[in-house]
């Protein structure tokens, strides 16, 4: 379903190889809405290499090019890393939000917002992966 999305456009999906291997992915879900959500994922032995900023600053570009309001993203409320990072490349955290995670569990996350256009908005609806 997730590649069948992408493939729609409905999102933006890349990947990161070390040869053949994926090594991390990229994405932003809901794509051509105004305000979409944006995921990374990166295995253990390639983070600490600013392979995250990277990864985050195409998919910006991308939002920005394709003249999106602004984007968002959710992280754990223990991933003090990541959300320092976020911070960096210029995210809000604006508020705690309860997000699905896998097998249906729902956990308290951090929301953050990266605003493209002046005055753009977070979006008003719940956040949960769309597959």
């Amino acid at each position: 379903k997730a590649l069948a999305r992408s493939e729609a456009r409905d999102d933006l999906t890349l990947g990161v190889f070390a040869g053949e291997r994926l090594v991390g992915y990229f994405f932003l879900w809901y794509f051509t809405r105004p305000v979409p959500l944006l995921g990374i994922g990166l295995v253990d032995d390639f983070q600490g290499r600013g392979l995250g900023r990277n990864m985050m600053a195409i998919l910006l570009d991308a939002a920005r090019q394709s003249e999106r309001d602004g984007v968002e993203l959710t992280t754990c409320l223990d991933n003090k890393r990541a959300f320092a990072l976020y911070e960096k490349v210029g995210f809000e955290h604006y508020a705690d939000v309860q997000n699905m995670q896998g097998q249906g569990k729902w956990v308290t996350e951090h929301a953050m917002f990266y605003r493209i256009k002046p005055g753009a908005k977070p979006m008003d609806e719940p956040h949960q992966p769309p597959v």
